[in-house]
């Protein structure tokens, strides 16, 4: 039996028994009413509907309304139509009025029930004539689209009380395809084409309504009047959306006079990008940031001049005095902050790394270096705490940090010649210190991590092998010492996934990998995260959760289609094990812009640089996410 219970003001869909209903879900109070002092109970005691008797014409809508008595009662109510086939009704009341089993002059009842009860109100509806459709909206109206891209068309038909079934079309024909609900895909335009979507009502072929689809020429963004002391640096031009900072595409390119060419890309994809309008435009080189808070952006080619641009706050670190045979290599750089850590690499230019952050980095930040490569590099550390504006940091005082090794005894056989990873955390926590990786070389494997500092720590090893993570295993408040440290493999925990199921996903993703993560709402700490292949419409993922801890967060969903990463995000969701989420509630998401300068630039980041981890994955799996 299925029963609506609302919570907090969300509205929860249970199947439970009959019995269940009664006993668990809907329990009536009884309270004393401060103004009388008499009690009176929240228990339903009658419907009431409006409109009371509409007619409808057939083929045409209308939304009803229900009022339980009295006010203090649950709201809730399930709706029906008596007989079944005279129309459809949606469980927020809008009926529409069947065609084919109804006669014009002729009744039907819609009927509300306080869910959980027998208390029902009833309203009559007349059948009227059909309304002759006399034109259609097809929304939105004319849009971008690049190749490959999906956009969900709506048709409204009027006048009102209408038949709003319609046929969707485009043409040219072979530029795309799209369903009969409306959602289009582009597939055969190229750029400078136009399509026309087009909206036909049903049984009435001369009443249409369209619009415009245009496949955008390339955004270049010409900058001019560029100061001679951002020659020879990398400049980069970032599109956001003005109200919400969201990043939506970037070009780069370096500067070699006053003027530069940037060609715009979709973030991800690296796609041309679809939409000109209105934007937020950041300027960014190596020694200082700026940006227009917004600024019309044309398809095509646009000039902007260097004095429209207005500086933005960052920190700017310039570290000093580096060993002069390192001069136009690449060093490894890492910052560890408050709610997470980004890895990426920085030019030395005569003996000095500039590198920019945002604001959001201002506090107590961790800075490692390496020199060399990943495994047997030299790490240097320096923690202190920033503030906005330009700090000068000589590398004499930064901290060597000579390697940790952690030796773990008495390994399962079955766990033999697999991958790890192998994370220090800050005790009771997520926020992780240092990692290291390798394989496993039989009962006695030795990681070792660098970078970190001896101490008090929780310890986390994941296995896995070439096509799945095999096991999580944790241990807590661990002392590090210098050198080697052994631990015998039995005070470690087996941390067990949770599984959540996602159904309904679009067929597009179907055939590669995916990637769901918990974070704890507002963070990117990923407390669980999982990756799996998606067969089908219907895909159970197992996350590894850090704590196994059942709980509220953010749900991350990153795929792929036509070569591009789209991701999605559910806010603040409450996750039990074997969790069910449909499709419908996810929403697009786009890391903002503060986030992703946080994370700093995509092109630059070390995305988890394990060769013997990716070679045995052949897919980049975690590998990418703990980047962000």
């Amino acid at each position: 039996m299925k029963k609506v219970l609302n919570v907090s003001g969300f509205k929860k869909t249970l199947f439970l028994s009959a019995a269940m209903a009664i006993i668990t879900v809907f329990s009536f109070t009884v309270c004393k009413n401060p103004a009388t002092g008499t009690e009176e109970s929240n228990e339903p005691v009658s419907v009431s509907i409006l409109p009371a008797a509409p007619t409808v014409a057939q083929g045409g809508q209308q939304l009803f309304y229900a009022s339980v008595s009295p006010a203090r009662a649950s709201q809730d109510v399930t709706w029906s139509v008596i007989p079944s086939n005279a129309g459809v009704i949606t469980e927020e009341g809008l009926l529409t009025v069947s065609v084919l089993s109804t006669t014009v002059g002729n009744t039907f009842i819609v009927k509300a029930a306080a869910t959980g009860t027998n208390i029902s109100g009833t309203a009559t509806v007349t059948v009227g004539p059909p309304v002759t459709p006399t034109n259609i909206s097809v929304t939105p109206a004319n849009i971008y689209l690049t190749q490959g891209k999906q956009q969900q068309f709506s048709a409204a038909v009027g006048p009102a009380g209408a038949p709003q079934e319609v046929t969707w079309s485009i043409s040219p024909t072979g530029a795309g395809t799209i369903t009969s609900g409306g959602l289009l895909t582009v597939t055969g335009a190229t750029t400078g084409d136009t399509l026309t979507v087009t909206a036909t009502a049903a049984n009435h072929p001369s009443v249409s309504g369209s619009t415009t689809v245009k496949v955008p020429e390339p955004i270049t963004i010409t900058i001019t009047g560029i100061p001679s002391q951002f020659n020879g640096e990398y400049g980069r031009i970032i599109l956001c959306d003005p109200l919400t900072g969201n990043w939506l595409a970037n070009g780069s390119t370096w500067i070699s006079g006053t003027s530069a060419t940037f060609q715009m890309h979709n973030e991800y994809s690296g796609g041309s990008f679809a939409s000109p309008g209105d934007y937020e435009v950041q300027l960014r080189f190596d020694s200082a940031w700026y940006h227009i808070p917004i600024i019309g952006i044309p398809e095509g080619s646009s000039t902007i001049h260097f004095s429209t641009f207005t500086t933005i706050p960052t920190i700017n670190i310039v570290i000093e005095g580096i060993p002069a045979e390192y001069n136009n290599d690449s060093l490894g750089i890492s910052f560890k902050y408050a709610s997470g850590s980004m890895g990426t690499s920085a030019k030395v230019i005569n003996s000095t790394i500039t590198y920019l952050l945002d604001s959001s980095y201002v506090g107590n930040i961790t800075i490692l270096l390496r020199f060399g490569d990943w495994e047997n590099g030299d790490i240097y550390r320096l923690d202190r705490n920033f503030n906005t504006g330009t700090h000068y940091i000589q590398f004499s005082t930064f901290t060597y940090v000579p390697p940790i090794n952690i030796t773990v005894t008495g390994i399962p056989s079955e766990y033999n010649g697999l991958y790890y990873d192998v994370d220090l955390l800050n005790p009771g926590t997520l926020n992780r210190i240092g990692n290291g990786w390798g394989q496993t070389t039989g009962s006695s494997t030795t990681f070792t991590l660098r970078g970190v500092f001896p101490g008090t720590y929780d310890i986390v090893i994941y296995l896995y092998d070439k096509d799945d993570m095999r096991a999580l295993y944790r241990a807590s408040s661990r002392t590090i010492n210098p050198g080697t440290n052994t631990i015998p493999f039995n005070q470690f925990t087996l941390v067990p996934p949770l599984y959540i199921i996602v159904t309904g996903i679009p067929s597009r993703f179907h055939g590669d990998w995916g990637w769901l993560v918990l974070n704890t709402p507002g963070t990117w700490d990923e407390s669980g995260w999982g990756e799996e292949l998606i067969s089908g419409s219907s895909v159970t993922f197992k996350v590894w959760m850090l704590n196994n801890i059942q709980g509220t967060y953010d749900v991350y969903l990153h795929l792929h289609a036509n070569d591009e990463c789209e991701e999605f995000i559910i806010p603040s969701r409450y996750i039990t094990d074997g969790a069910v989420i449909p499709w419908s509630d996810f929403l697009p998401y786009i890391y903002s812009g503060t986030i992703m300068a946080s994370k700093s630039e995509l092109s630059s980041l070390v995305i988890n640089p394990e060769p013997s981890k990716n070679e045995a994955s052949g897919k980049y799996g975690r590998s990418i996410l703990r980047t962000r």
